[in-house]
């Protein structure tokens, strides 16, 4: 089995796409063909600055070296708006109609799942730098993963079959 290293820095590409991934979202209601709603619009703008403003300060606390207990509210927040915009669809009533839901199903997804993966890699490096070893913690750290993905999932496949 490879040898895992930690890294004491957080790599920049994680709030970089956390960056992007805001600034799409925000952009969605207008990358769309249908009449959005102004609800809609205000919900999809709010989720995706917030998320943008989450991996602004992010980034000021990697290049201000906070601890990494300080840091993973941020991880856990973005998992949350995530969840919240894969539900925005079912909330505020357009589940079933138009590809608007589907922008925020996908970019939800992802959002949550870069989150789990930035939780998850900064729980191994912090049990490796307290003389852990990774993989007798690996499998236990995939569990919450591999849920969240099976609800992100079960998610997208009851808005297609309700769409039916």
């Amino acid at each position: 089995m490879a040898e895992y290293k930690p890294t004491d820095s957080h790599p920049a590409w994680e709030d970089v796409l956390g960056f992007g991934l805001g600034v799409l979202i925000v952009l969605t209601p207008m990358l769309v063909t249908e009449t959005v709603d102004k609800t809609v619009q205000l919900a999809t703008t709010s989720i995706g600055l917030f998320i943008v403003f989450l991996a602004i300060v992010e980034r000021i606390q990697v290049l201000e070296k906070a601890e990494e207990r300080a840091r993973e509210w941020e991880e856990v927040l973005e998992a949350a708006l995530g969840g919240m915009l894969i539900a925005l669809p079912f909330l505020c009533g357009y589940s079933t109609e138009g590809t608007l839901r589907y922008w925020h199903y996908a970019l939800g997804g992802t959002v949550m799942l870069l989150a789990i993966y930035e939780l998850r890699r900064d729980y191994v490096s912090d049990v490796v730098r307290h003389g852990g070893e990774p993989q007798k913690i690996a499998f236990r750290t995939w569990g919450p993963v591999a849920g969240s993905m099976v609800l992100t999932m079960a998610a997208w496949i009851g808005s297609v079959l309700m769409a039916k």
